[in-house]
Order: C-alpha cells, then structure tokens, then sequence
C-alpha cells in the first residue's frame, strides 16, 4: 500500500513540476532563450494555425490534471487509486510528462535535434502506456478458471482494447 501511495503522489508532483516548467517556458522571465512563439514567429510558415489553435494544450493539460486527481482518489470514491490498469500505467505517465517538461526546454534553446529524440520517445511511451493499459485491461476481463463454457466468452470483447 506504502508503494501504491508513493508511486500515485509522485505522479501528482510531476505534473505539477511539468506545470511549472510549462509557464516557465512560455512566461517573458523564462528558462529558455526562445518561448515558442518566437520560434515560430522567426520561420516563415504558409501553414502555421493561428494562435488560439495553440490553446488545445490547455484542455490536454486540464484532462492530465483531471487523471492525476482521479488516480489518488480511492476507488471506494469512484476513483482509480487502486486501480491495476492505472497502476500499470502510472511509471509511463510520469515519464510522459518528464518527457514533456524536457522537450519544453530543449526547443526553447532550439536543441532541436535532441528535442526531436525526446518527441520519439514520448510517442513511443505513449504508445507503450496505451498497449499496458489495454493488457492489463484485457487480463483482468479474463476468467479466473481456465475451462469456461462457449456461452459465456461472448463478454471478452466488452472492454475497450478488444478487437471488433
């Protein structure tokens, strides 16, 4: 339980640091020499959407927050804190969001071709944090006795990994 409690406020203190690190970034006094908007603003672009495109980020950040609120609250409340797919998950969100912080950093120094590393391994930690959660989710759909009868397997795709 010692476990599961530190791992779940270790999420909720990396999404805080990737926050902060966010509005560092993006704030006038900043970490960087370059916020992204100078960037962009520095590269003749025909395609770049407008500003407010850009507040999409906004919502995702929302939604983190909403699932790292969600996962400390015991189930007993409706929440995932001992859920076993968010557990699986929670070592892969936390690099995700180490991942997020760093590229923040890294494309404000335009370290672009380290910050194009960091991009691959965020998609493949997402894509990694995807797969687990589906097999985790596929695992516990499974019964716990080995012979069950025909009837009864038409439940396995009832979860949301399962193939059509």
């Amino acid at each position: 339980m010692a476990t599961l409690k530190l791992s779940a406020a270790t999420l909720a203190v990396g999404f805080v640091a990737m926050s902060v690190v966010n509005a560092l970034v993006t704030s006038q006094n900043s970490l960087v020499k370059f916020t992204n908007t100078e960037i962009a603003n520095t590269h003749p672009v025909y395609g770049l959407p407008a500003g407010y495109a850009f507040s999409v980020w906004g919502i995702i950040y929302l939604l983190e927050g909403i699932f790292v609120v969600w996962q400390l609250v015991p189930a007993k409340y409706g929440g995932g804190f001992e859920d076993a797919a968010v557990g699986s998950i929670r070592p892969l969100v936390l690099a995700l969001f180490g991942c997020n912080a760093t590229w923040l950093v890294l494309f404000g120094w335009e370290l672009n071709w380290i910050a194009l590393l960091v991009i691959v391994l965020y998609d493949a930690l997402l894509f990694q944090a995807a797969a687990t959660n589906c097999l985790t989710l596929a695992r516990a759909s499974q019964p716990s006795t080995p012979a069950r009868p025909q009837s009864d397997r038409s439940d396995r795709s009832a979860h949301r990994c399962s193939p059509s």
